[in-house]
């Protein structure tokens, strides 16, 4: 037997050849490391052998990993062990670099090199399976994988994979638009655009579904895009009109149907970064509609009128219309109901200062103006009102809610602008009449008028001249509510120069005003119904009677005559009292106290129709009277 310190020694010479051996063995393997990084490297060079250049550099990582652990209370060891493994993590990020620009450039390789690509995904899908069991584990030693200390730890690969999809989405769509035009947009993006059809039929049967491969390109090209319409919506003065038209419609008609075909829903849609552009469009399109609604009606001016149907017209409208609809069948092609109804907008405005530059003229220049261009406002504006609802009738159906509702009410109040305005060119019609007519009306109720039984018929001479170039001329309505406005206009002139003009009210005015309540009676007959013309005419036979009547029966013709004319005073009662001469101060009196009981019991039934049967409150009694008011005060 072996004495027990021998038995020792044995113990250590064994102890002291075993780690000899090993180190001699780790030594060894220690010295192929560099011969192992350049074998890697070397099989780097062809992309085929990605997974296997994986599984040497995992390999070289757990030597190393375990040499680390093995030495782990042996400093000097450590810093050797660090010194030998270096290399390797130079190593690690040339890998690195080539797994994942391989995965970058997937759009690429899933069409010329799938099996490259699937290699490396496999690799990548490797590491998430050690990243998944390394979480596991800390999980059940109670500590927590989020914590920054462990996050280090994972590789994270397949999130890697994706910032190198996206780098390469960038580089792809940065180069694709470089030194681009915005005229070139819809080219370049169509090109684009294709590569989703290529992702979904090569990539998806490549990448494993949990990847999500296609929402993943879509959704990078749907946020590029987005971009590049807002860029191009901050550049105004780069982007045309054409430009922004095409792009529209490259959005409306082809990229959503395309991408909604393809599955992928875009949220948001795309034409939510077109706004800006609608904008410049409506800008330019403001522009020009407006710049040649003024241009064609004063152009207009200087052409001769047409008939049309009988209605004597202007071109204006047309070529307006023409224009509009020339814009708007732009708009409807790109099936953009945003962009179709901000044209529409655009449209209301065109139309706008078309009526606006009507009017301005009729009201500055009216003296100047062709009477028959005057005349046939009326026509044109009434022609555009139906051409206006046409127009809205038809498009209303092609637009998406809430355009559709609010087109109508967008319109509305234009067309409610050019009905004025066909009113006002018929008052100015009006107005050049009575300025020829406001000679002989100034002598109304002189010695001329009294003295000349013929005086009216010149009035209905000059009537009937201008009827003549009217009449046929406008539609029948707009006559006939012309015909009655001229009417009006004859009878305030008849109030005015009753009381303006020197005269006593006798036996002489009643006959005088008999006779013209029948010349005035059969001309306007011809032209408006017997009846309107009998309730106009009445104001004249009424002023007669209070002239001709009794001092005793003054309040029933005054209450007669309110009942047509409400606006009718007692100022203007004590006026045309005061011309007669008939009357006593005593009558006088007595008349005016039973007539303001009258007055003041009078209640008027038709309060509806007030507004159509005012003569007296358009007339402001002559100066001459205010002592007779001053008194009665």
């Amino acid at each position: 037997m072996i004495p027990g310190p021998d038995h020792n020694l044995i113990k250590q010479v064994d102890l002291i050849r075993r780690n000899l051996a090993l180190t001699l063995t780790e030594t060894g393997r220690f010295i192929k490391i560099p011969d192992l990084i350049a074998h890697i490297e070397k099989m780097m060079e062809k992309d085929i052998n990605i997974l296997l250049v994986h599984e040497e550099v995992r390999a070289l990582e757990r030597l190393r990993e375990t040499s680390l652990r093995a030495s782990s209370t042996n400093p000097e060891e450590i810093q050797i062990l660090i010194r030998v493994f270096d290399p390797i993590e130079d190593l690690l990020q040339v890998f690195e670099r080539k797994l994942f620009g391989i995965v970058g450039a997937s759009l690429i390789l899933g069409q010329q090199k799938p099996s490259v690509l699937l290699k490396a995904i496999q690799a990548i899908e490797r590491e998430e399976n050690l990243d998944m069991r390394m979480k596991n584990q800390l999980k059940k030693k109670g500590k927590d994988p989020e914590d920054p200390v462990n996050r280090d730890r994972f590789k994270f690969y397949r999130n890697q994979a994706f910032q190198s999809i996206q780098k390469f989405i960038s580089q792809h769509f940065d180069a694709t638009f470089a030194d681009s035009q915005p005229s070139e947009m819809v080219e370049l993006a169509q090109k684009l655009l294709d590569d989703l059809p290529i992702v979904l039929d090569d990539l998806t049967i490549i990448f494993p579904e949990k990847w999500k491969i296609f929402e993943f390109f879509a959704k990078e090209y749907h946020i590029r895009f987005n971009t590049i319409l807002l860029e191009y919506g901050c550049s105004p003065d780069k982007v045309h009109a054409k430009d922004i038209i095409d792009i529209v419609g490259w959005v409306k008609n082809t990229y959503e149907p395309q991408i909604g075909g393809l599955g992928y829903d875009a949220q948001p849609p795309l034409s939510e970064s077109l706004e800006p552009l609608y904008d410049i469009y409506r800008a330019h399109i403001r522009k020009l509609m407006g710049g040649w609604a003024e241009d064609m009606v004063q152009q207009d001016v200087d052409k001769e009128p047409e008939t049309v149907d009988g209605l004597v017209v202007t071109l204006a409208p047309s070529l307006m219309f023409e224009s509009l609809n020339i814009q708007i069948s732009i708009a409807r092609d790109t099936n953009d109901s945003a962009f179709f109804y901000g044209t529409m907008v655009e449209s209301a405005y065109a139309l706008g200062r078309f009526h606006s530059t009507v009017t301005r003229l009729l009201k500055d220049q009216w003296r100047d103006l062709p009477m028959e261009w005057i005349m046939a406002q009326s026509n044109n504006c009434n022609k555009i009102c139906d051409q206006i609802d046409d127009m809205v009738g038809k498009i209303a159906p092609l637009l998406e809610d809430p355009f559709d509702k609010q087109l109508p009410e967008l319109f509305e109040p234009v067309s409610e602008e050019f009905h004025k305005v066909a009113k006002l060119s018929m008052s100015i019609l009006a107005d050049l009449i009575f300025a020829d007519l406001v000679e002989l009306l100034s002598k109304l109720f002189t010695k001329e008028w009294y003295d000349n039984e013929r005086f009216t018929s010149s009035i209905i001479a000059t009537l009937r001249d201008y009827y003549q170039d009217i009449d046929g001329f406008v539609m029948e309505s707009v006559f006939r509510k012309f015909a009655a406005d001229c009417l009006d206009r004859l009878l305030e002139n008849y109030i005015i120069q009753l009381f303006e003009s020197n005269h006593v009210c006798d036996e002489k005015t009643v006959e005088r005003l008999n006779t013209d309540y029948e010349i005035l009676s059969k001309f306007f007959s011809d032209h408006l119904k017997e009846s309107a013309v009998e309730g106009k005419l009445q104001v004249l036979k009424d002023v007669s009677e209070i002239i001709d009547a009794e001092a005793e029966m003054l309040p029933l013709y005054f209450h007669s005559i309110l009942k047509s004319y409400p606006d009718m005073t007692m100022e203007h009662l004590i006026a045309l009292l005061s011309l007669r001469k008939d009357l006593n101060k005593t009558q006088m009196a007595e008349a005016v106290e039973a007539c303001e009981k009258t007055f003041a019991g009078f209640e008027d039934k038709d309060k509806d129709k007030k507004a159509n049967r005012q003569v007296f409150s358009r007339i402001k009694l002559p100066s001459k009277f205010d002592s007779l008011f001053r008194k009665r005060r």
